[in-house]
Order: C-alpha cells, then structure tokens, then sequence
C-alpha cells in the first residue's frame, strides 16, 4: 500500500498521486482519498527514451474532465427532452382528428384515455364527470387502478372551489399532505398514490369533468407533461 505524501495537493495532485500507485500496482491510502468516488480524466502516456534510445519509463499527463463530462451530460438530456417534447406533439396532432370528430365527451373518453397513455406515461389514468343534476363527481372511463376507487365518489363542490380547483392544470407532488385532496386521502391512500396531475376537460368552451394522471411513486409533473 502506497501512502499519500503531503506534496500533492488538489484534485490534479490527487490523479497524479493515483497514476503513480497504479503504475506500482498498489492500493491507495491516505487522507482525502476515497475509492469510492470516481473521477473522470483524461491520461495521457508518452514514453520516456534514454539518450540511447531505449525506452527507460513513462511521463503520465493527467487532465479532470469533469465539466466536460457534465456538459456532455446536459446536451444528452436537453436532447432527450427535445425529442420527447416533438413525440408528443406528433401524437396530438395525429390523434386530433378522432377527438374533434366525437361530437360528446362520452364518445370521446376512450380516445382520451389512449392519448393521455401516449403522452404522459404513469400508472393510472381516469375521466371524472360531473353529474348535471346531484353535483357529485365520479370517474367514467379508467384505466391502471382497481374498480373499488373508480366507485368512490366525490360530494358536489362549492362554486368557489369548483372554479379554483378547475380553472386550470393542477400538479400533486404528494396527495397526502394537499389540503384541496383532504376529502380523497384515504382513497389515495387505499390505491397506493403519491402524485397526480388534473387537467381540465372543455367541451364546447364549457368545463365538462377532468383527465387525472396518477402516480404510485412520488413524482413532480415537469412543464413538458402539463
């Protein structure tokens, strides 16, 4: 075992220390080195001649490349992100046709829920209506969670929390400490659901029920996914 002498110092210390103790075939020892932490770097081996001309070492030049990692890393996902975002618009496009040909939300619910598995992959998905004359919610079409929670139902809103809780997109990140879900919580519980994402349904510029995305693992619905 090969201990690090005080004279290398920094991160450029540290990969030079460690070319020399591979090259010795020894495991490292000494403060501030963690085997467990890997470092990306660049190495590059030139041999050292005698005047003679025979080969009588090595020069190892060791360069962090840890930006140029991480930069590589942040094209990749910003990449991916593009690439996903120009999917799902392909997909809506395509599938425009079938919904704004369904002249009602009940013809339209099952190209609904075909198109929200499209989008947004999670593990359920369910269309709740609003009974015109009771007021009460419940879910209509489903798809990815049991038959006991789509009989649940929920008790006519107040106009107030209706229009709040309907006036646009709403993002769950964990449905057991959201006070506008306290009413649901033990049907969320019961399934198993940690998040959930609620987009309004509109048919004929009127709100008709809402498209819900549930999640059993605590998730945070990105901008791509609203």
């Amino acid at each position: 075992m090969i201990a690090m002498p005080r004279c290398f110092k920094g991160t450029i210390g540290l990969i030079a220390f460690a070319c020399a103790a591979h090259a010795a075939g020894a495991p490292l020892a000494g403060a501030g080195v963690q085997a467990a932490t890997p470092l990306p770097v660049s190495v590059t081996v030139s041999p050292v001649p005698a005047p003679s001309g025979r080969v009588i070492g090595a020069s190892k030049i060791a360069r962090d490349i840890s930006e140029r990692v991480r930069s590589a890393a942040a094209l990749a996902a910003a990449e991916a992100a593009r690439t996903d975002l120009q999917r799902r618009l392909l997909t809506l496009v395509s599938a425009s046709g079938s919904l704004l040909g369904a002249p009602t939300l009940d013809e339209v619910q099952p190209a609904i829920l075909i198109l929200a598995g499209q989008l947004v992959a999670t593990d359920g998905y369910a269309v709740w209506r609003r009974h015109p004359e009771s007021g009460t919610w419940r879910i209509e079409s489903s798809h990815g969670v049991s038959d006991e929670f789509c009989r649940d139902t929920v008790a006519a809103l107040s106009e107030a929390r209706e229009r709040a809780l309907l006036q646009g997109p709403i993002t769950v990140t964990d449905v057991r400490t959201d006070p506008r879900l306290e009413d649901r919580r033990h049907a969320h519980e019961q399934e198993g659901i940690r998040s959930m994402l609620a987009v309004p349904l509109h048919l004929r510029s009127t709100t008709s029920g809402t498209l819900v995305f549930y999640s059993r693992t605590p998730r945070t619905f990105d901008d791509v996914d609203v």
